[in-house]
């Protein structure tokens, strides 16, 4: 029987080499090298997650808050490296929830 911890090892080796995860640090370094594009994007993320823990909550979200949000990411849409930077982010997170979604359901069987 196989090593469930060596099996993950593997796993994280496997996601450290794909495409989605060389892309998404392709253009970290890029956004890190970038401070006003990084603090964008930080205030962008920060007010995003404000407003997934006001819903998770079941807190009324307010039309400024959603106004905001999504000016914030109109202005960053023209901002290459930043929607560069959101789309290989997007790509990553897809794979690994669907990554996750495997395991748990092979473990549901």
């Amino acid at each position: 029987m196989s090593n469930p911890y060596d099996k993950a090892r593997e796993l994280a080796r496997s996601i450290k080499e794909s495409d989605a995860y060389q892309k998404f640090m392709e253009q970290k370094k890029l956004i890190d090298e970038d401070p006003e594009t990084k603090t964008m994007l930080s205030d962008f993320q920060k007010r995003q997650y404000e407003l997934q823990l006001k819903q998770m909550n079941e807190e009324e979200l307010s039309e400024e808050d959603s106004k905001k949000l999504q000016e914030l990411f109109q202005i960053l849409s023209l901002n290459n490296k930043a929607s560069d930077y959101l789309a290989a982010e997007y790509q990553f997170g897809l794979m690994m929830q669907e990554i996750s979604k495997t395991l748990s359901d092979i473990i549901d069987e």
